[in-house]
């Protein structure tokens, strides 16, 4: 049966309350309802561009319209980095329906990586939290105002998924220049937005699929990107991703344009205190025969170096050995992989990661890369 129901607002403020203690930004937006309707609407849209105009979490375009867009993404990982579920709702994905992208690994390396046509959003926000519910309750989430816990529940019979996944936030939101505060700056790159509500959570997740169970407890991580046109055009690649390691938190983002400029952020919290967060701090390397960056044809990525540094903090190294690739064509891939690192010349930690590459896609196509 689909679920019809928003998540109970008791539960919601138990597993707030259980989360660790975040920075709170000193005001928030009033609450407010939308409805993102299914499909590309015709329209011109802005883009939010400042934190603190409106929920971190909620809307931050008018109008999908084929050219602007927007994404909620969700996943969750298991300690042995060897499974995954992701779960992302993109408005106007196809010219009359939005889609679920779901992503799951299995830990005997079942793949299932579908692309499911949804309905509309009905998106309601409370403070800085969302809560979401996508037509038939295919997927709605459920985020604390506080942004401290969210509750994802899936119900997709057409491909055999259902379930939840709860996160307990372990680190305060965040931009790619800092921190989650009024005035601070969403843009990252040109039509390249990004809030990450979540970097880093305790997650639990309880799915059936096709008749058989998936459940574990690991980290888990939520953010959304938008912009008011397509990203792709200025772009030669990126690379994203996230770790849990440890006492570490850690986001990392490594843009190309197509001139090479590189444009970088990286965030790293510790006990769930951010201690650094900003641009201009990290270098991200792929590792493995063939590799250099950019990235070119026949290489082979084997794992990540991510090296932070910051004039309080020091120097921090973390290496990435790629387990699983979960998610792969010419374009786009993705990898779990697990984690070890820490302060440079200190003890090390271990845990896991999930990293994305981006490529353009007209490169792509000519066979430039």
């Amino acid at each position: 049966m689909r679920a019809t129901s928003f998540f109970s607002s008791f539960l919601l403020s138990q597993l707030a309350a259980a989360a660790v203690p975040h920075l709170a930004a000193p005001a928030v937006p009033p609450p407010a309802t939308y409805v993102i309707p299914k499909g590309r609407v015709e329209g011109t849209t802005a883009a939010d561009s400042v934190v603190g105009v409106t929920a971190f979490d909620g809307p931050h375009i008018s109008v999908n319209n084929g050219s602007a867009y927007q994404w909620w993404y969700f996943d969750a990982v298991s300690p042995d980095a060897d499974t995954i579920v992701v779960a992302q709702f993109y408005p106007g994905w196809l010219p009359d329906a939005s889609a679920i992208l779901l992503n799951v690994v299995y830990p005997n390396g079942t793949l299932i990586d579908q692309k499911i046509p949804a309905g509309a959003l009905q998106l309601s926000t409370t403070g800085d939290g969302s809560q979401g519910y996508v037509d038939n309750g295919a997927m709605t989430w459920f985020g604390a105002s506080d942004l401290s816990a969210y509750h994802l529940t899936l119900d997709l019979p057409e491909v055999g998924i259902s379930g939840t996944i709860t996160m307990r936030s372990k680190a305060p939101a965040h931009v790619a220049g800092g921190l989650n505060v009024p005035g601070a700056s969403f843009d990252y790159a040109p039509f390249l937005a990004w809030g990450n509500p979540v970097p880093d959570a305790d997650a639990t997740v309880d799915l059936v699929v096709n008749g058989t169970s998936l459940s574990f407890t690991g980290t888990g991580y939520h953010d959304q990107n938008w912009g008011a046109a397509t990203y792709g055009n200025n772009l030669n690649q990126w690379y994203w991703g996230h770790s849990s390691v440890g006492i570490y938190s850690l986001v990392f983002f490594y843009h190309l344009d197509e001139e090479l400029n590189v444009t970088s952020s990286g965030y790293l919290a510790r006990n769930g205190e951010p201690i650094i967060s900003g641009f201009s701090n990290v270098e991200v390397t792929p590792q493995g025969p063939g590799t250099s960056v950019p990235l070119v044809n026949g290489a082979t990525i084997e794992g990540w170096e991510v090296r932070i540094n910051d004039t309080q903090h020091g120097e921090f190294l973390f290496n990435i050995e790629n387990t699983v690739l979960t998610s792969r064509d010419r374009i786009y891939s993705r990898y779990i992989g697990r984690t070890t690192g820490g302060p440079v010349g200190g003890g090390n930690q271990t845990g896991v990661a999930v990293v994305e590459l981006m490529k353009n896609r007209l490169m792509v196509l000519q066979g430039l890369q």
